[in-house]
């Protein structure tokens, strides 16, 4: 019944309201309606005061009604109703009266009336972190991809490494469990040395042995670091921060990247000659 309902669904989703009006008019023909009536009829069901081309059939609402449903359809209905669709079940029960008159009883099942109002709210909640999850991941998208252009022209760190929706790129240092990482969120972005040898005592060894080297690190690098070894984690950085993030204006992402690349580039020349003395 639902796949029935979906292929009508379709079918009437690719017809103009020219069309439409014409089909219902050719239903309606044996009882002596004119085209004209169609049309009424059905800008009146549509509550138009004239057709509308640009907003016809751009959301198509599928109606099920049947004496009864089976678990079948009631479950495959609410899991289309939660990804966007719009069926509703209506439940009709004929009995006919000692004088012979028939009285239908007509319950709406899914969604539940009294829910049916929630339900709306959720699936428009839903629709619009869906919306923002595609426009951050698009962004975030973008963002890597102008920022790998640019860098490649002054390292080599991330040459192998693609545009990614993550908040994220890693590139690899020569050595086991040592990356140098980008990282961007909405307003401020980072690069760092992420440490994660194996475990967290390995990781605390390797970590405190740059640390050792601070004031050498920090002058090579030509600031402060921000000296993390992340109780909570199991990998310990250093890393820098930088003002702005993805969700920057476009136009200041080339400067941002320029100044993310220069502190990578910066970052890596100054913990470099300390790879060779790690402990272990």
């Amino acid at each position: 019944m639902e796949l029935q309902a979906i292929r009508y669904a379709a079918m009437l989703s690719t017809m103009t309201f020219r069309q439409l009006v014409e089909a219902h008019a050719a239903f309606l023909a044996p009882t002596g309606q004119t085209p004209e009536q169609a049309e009424a009829i059905i800008l009146s069901f549509l509550r138009w005061e004239s057709a509308d081309e640009d907003a016809f059939a751009t959301e198509v609402r599928i109606i099920l009604v049947s004496a009864d449903f089976s678990k079948e359809v009631t479950m495959s209905v609410m899991w289309l109703n939660q990804h966007g669709l719009d069926i509703r079940c209506i439940r009709l029960k004929p009995y006919r009266l000692p004088d012979k008159r028939l009285l239908l009883d007509v319950q709406q099942i899914i969604p539940l009336p009294e829910a049916s109002d929630f339900q709306t709210q959720i699936r428009a909640k839903e629709q619009a972190g869906r919306e923002h999850r595609a426009e951050q991941s698009n962004g975030m998208y973008q963002f890597w991809a102008k920022l790998l252009e640019h860098a490649k022209t002054k390292s080599t760190l991330h040459a192998g490494r693609r545009p990614t929706t993550d908040g994220w790129i890693s590139g690899g240092s020569g050595r086991a469990g040592l990356s140098f990482t980008y990282s961007a969120r909405r307003s401020d972005s980072q690069v760092e040395l992420y440490i994660d040898v194996g475990d967290k005592e390995k990781n605390l060894i390797v970590f405190r042995h740059f640390q050792s080297h601070d004031a050498e690190i920090e002058a090579a690098f030509g600031s402060a670091l921000d000296w993390q070894d992340l109780p909570q984690s199991r990998g310990c950085r250093i890393r820098a921060l930088i003002p702005g993030g993805w969700r920057s204006a476009k136009e200041d992402w080339k400067s941002l990247h320029e100044e993310m690349v220069d502190a990578m580039v910066r970052l890596e020349r100054a913990v470099r000659p300390f790879f060779t003395s790690i402990p272990g």
